[in-house]
């Protein structure tokens, strides 16, 4: 069964991508593929998380029990293609905030609420993501416990192994056919025990790169941690700063109509000084005359 949740993706947020369509854009369409951009990242994720959803009965399910059950090479296939697609993604929503943070392409903002309202968009897109990752560690400690279980089993078949090769010989109760069929089977668990511990090998080193899977994704998980509280911080900032210039702007009107109300008094004090002194001169001019 040949797994591929990537073939549909429909962009990666990137810094080429961003230019791109940048330069395809005026700027009354810069929110709009904001929008559309933010909003294929979100049906990508949502896509993985469809997948995993789907298989997670037949990966949970041991296929020594279920025909249906997804085989090893089967669960290898798909937590690669789920490991490339998280990484795919976490590097789409980084490179929005970076370009967020740079305001570059469709990321730049006219305004602060506009910034804000990114800001917190980003924030959301990081935490779904982080979701996804938590949601695919638990198939990854599935398969970390069921190699544990294994090594236990492989451990305890070398102990009874070694316990029969220590068994005290009775040659003089036994035969030599007797003898020559004991050797004959001593051989052949002695092939069944270095196909164990191959298999052993070979299943420790799937154990220990499932284990540093494991680490990747916590890893990552982590750093989504950091850029989800980073956003918060600057986002509560910038509502600051907004209220700060929503209340600067209300003392600006307040002086803005003063200064109005107080040239409308001026006005009227010179239209008098400019009547009286044209009275003044009507009057001086009928004297003289």
């Amino acid at each position: 069964m040949k797994i591929d949740i990537t073939k549909d993706f429909i962009r990666d947020a990137s810094a080429h991508q961003t230019n791109k369509y940048q330069n395809q854009m005026k700027d009354d369409e810069i929110s709009v593929a904001f929008n559309i951009f933010t909003n294929d990242i979100v049906l990508n994720i949502e896509k993985v998380f469809q997948t995993l959803k789907q298989n997670e009965e037949k990966y949970l399910t041991s296929s020594s029990f279920e025909k249906d059950a997804l085989t090893e090479q089967e669960k290898d296939d798909l937590d690669k293609i789920v490991k490339e697609s998280i990484v795919t993604l976490n590097g789409s929503v980084s490179s929005l905030n970076k370009n967020l943070k740079e305001q570059k392409g469709f990321l730049k903002s006219r305004t602060t609420n506009e910034y804000a309202h990114k800001e917190v968009v980003i924030s959301c897109l990081s935490k779904r993501l982080k979701d996804l990752a938590q949601f695919f560690s638990k198939f990854q400690k599935y398969r970390l416990d069921q190699k544990e279980k294994l090594q236990k089993l492989l451990n305890q078949e070398q102990t009874k192994q070694k316990m029969f090769r220590m068994r005290p010989k009775r040659e003089d109760l036994e035969k030599n056919s007797e003898n020559n069929k004991e050797n004959h089977g001593v051989s052949e668990l002695e092939q069944d025990n270095q196909f164990l511990l191959s298999k052993y090998h070979d299943d420790e080193q799937k154990r220990q790169n499932i284990l540093n899977n494991i680490q990747e994704i916590g890893a990552m998980l982590d750093n989504l941690s950091k850029e989800v509280e980073e956003q918060k911080e600057t986002t509560q900032q910038i509502l600051q700063n907004a209220e700060d210039t929503l209340k600067l702007s209300e003392q600006a009107n307040v002086g803005l109509r003063k200064a109005v109300e107080y040239s409308k008094d001026v006005g009227k004090a010179w239209s008098i000084l400019f009547f009286g002194l044209g009275v003044f001169l009507l009057f001086y001019d009928f004297i003289k005359s």
